[in-house]
């Protein structure tokens, strides 16, 4: 959840987190409660021709740049 706070930070789109545990204190797995985000994942916009590849590629590296600053 810290990385992802920092990335957001950046200006990157991200989910909101609402939980995390990894301490396996609790239950025997770490689970992680995260923000729904209400759209189709690449894939499937993809397989299905409704992605625009050429401008969604340039914002994924421009966002990617931004969250490799982080240090």
């Amino acid at each position: 959840s810290h990385v992802m706070a920092e990335v957001a930070r950046k200006g990157v789109p991200t989910p909101r987190i609402y939980g995390v545990d990894s301490s396996r204190r609790s239950v025997p797995f770490a689970w992680q409660v995260m923000e729904r985000v209400p759209c189709s994942d690449l894939n499937r916009l993809l397989k299905q021709h409704r992605l625009a590849l050429g401008a969604v590629a340039e914002k994924m590296g421009e966002l990617v740049a931004r969250w490799q600053t982080i240090t």
